[in-house]
């Protein structure tokens, strides 16, 4: 928003939009396992609309979708994500999209072993042949980061430093 103050409208950026151009900025077949965090914390006001920003595929374990209760996405789509997030309930529906789940808790996913970074899908897993291919090509049916049939486990992350 450069150095205008946020009342300022007038200046070489529009302080109305923020519109990500082509195909958009697309995330789509991630895992986000932030049980005690945000999925979004937005910079600058609240009324900057986020155009051409689409989130689909995704598992999405998060506290709340965003600290300002009444935010309810901008223009921002979502479909096909799968949501475990015990914050606002209207929001975790947006979050959740068209197509999309919001479950109870991180075990209705059926992953592997998340608390071990196994986010792999078992065979009952509401993540498998659940996720839409129509949006881009290099995605896939299964929601989440790891297809069915594979497998992969992250290393524990340690504790963040300067």
């Amino acid at each position: 928003m450069g150095a205008l103050k946020e009342h300022e409208m007038r200046g070489p950026v529009s302080k109305r939009f923020a519109f990500a151009p082509g195909a958009g900025f697309l995330a789509f077949n991630n895992t986000i396992f932030h049980e005690h965090g945000n999925f979004f914390n937005k910079p600058g006001p609240l009324e900057c609309e986020l155009v051409n920003f689409r989130f689909f595929n995704n598992i999405i374990v998060t506290a709340a979708f965003h600290k300002n209760a009444k935010y309810r996405g901008s223009l921002m789509e979502f479909y096909n994500n799968l949501v475990v997030s015990p914050g606002s309930a209207e929001q975790s529906k947006l979050l959740a999209g068209e197509g999309g789940s919001v479950l109870d808790s991180v075990e209705a996913l059926q992953l592997k072993a998340p608390a071990d970074y196994d986010f792999s899908p078992l065979e009952n897993s509401p993540a498998r042949n659940a996720g839409t291919t129509a949006i881009h090509p290099a995605s896939h049916a299964d929601i989440g980061a790891i297809p069915a049939g594979t497998s992969w486990k992250m290393p524990p992350v340690g504790p963040l430093t300067d």
